[in-house]
């Protein structure tokens, strides 16, 4: 990365994904998102009073661990994505969109961000993945996507630990003002996924990057 932007990491949001525009419920096209949120301010821990008082004098056992069940769904939702390539393998959030629109990005940069307002990896239609590119630490968990190539493979692992494996089909690559294609937020037709990050050059003006690139893959 070029030393210049280096030194702007510290004083800009590194990644709104897309710019959505807010095109409705439409038969076939899941909700879509107006655009995606700037990255939030690291958040600092609220220090926490101590507990110790108020803990008993006499040991009390332990309770026996027990696995929660999953709530209906939820055994179905991504866990974690796996890209051999690229050595990435990256927990899941579950994210949607807030009071203005803005589709939700990863917390932590060594996350990725599913839309779960959209099709879950595995079922019917296009599941939309979104990642950081950088941070004010350095590179993020999609600072290499550019490098996934047609017939390169992934998997996404879900809640209940079944894998589905997918291949890449597509690389595109539109402006950050764009319409994002429809396709990506299909509610149909085959299962397949759309990994997302920022690319091009910097935008210090609007404090993003110029491009977005999507890495399309298919259930295989």
């Amino acid at each position: 990365m070029r030393s210049r932007l280096r030194k702007l990491l510290h004083q800009r949001l590194v990644v709104g994904l897309l710019s959505l525009v807010l095109l409705g419920a439409v038969a076939g096209i899941v909700a879509v998102p107006k655009y995606l949120a700037q990255r939030p301010q690291a958040a600092t821990a609220k220090p926490q009073a101590s507990l110790s008082p108020l803990l008993p004098t006499t040991p009390v056992p332990p309770a026996p661990a027990v696995s929660p069940a999953l709530a209906p769904g939820e055994a179905e939702q991504p866990n974690r994505l796996v890209i051999p390539k690229l050595a990435v393998d990256a927990p899941v959030e579950k994210v949607g969109v807030d009071s203005e629109g803005n589709i939700g990005i990863p917390s932590d940069p060594n996350d990725v961000a599913w839309y779960g307002l959209g099709p879950r990896p595995g079922d019917p239609g296009n599941a939309v993945i979104d990642g950081h590119l950088d941070w004010t630490s350095g590179p993020a968990v999609f600072s290499h996507l550019q490098q996934l190539q047609i017939n390169d493979q992934m998997v996404v692992v879900r809640r209940d630990g079944t894998r589905l494996n997918f291949v890449v089909t597509r690389r595109r690559v539109f402006g950050a003002s764009q319409r994002p294609p429809a396709d990506m937020w299909a509610a149909r037709g085959p299962s397949r996924i759309s990994l997302i990050t920022c690319t091009g050059p910097w935008d210090a003006g609007h404090h993003q990057y110029q491009e977005r690139l999507v890495v399309d893959a298919q259930a295989i």
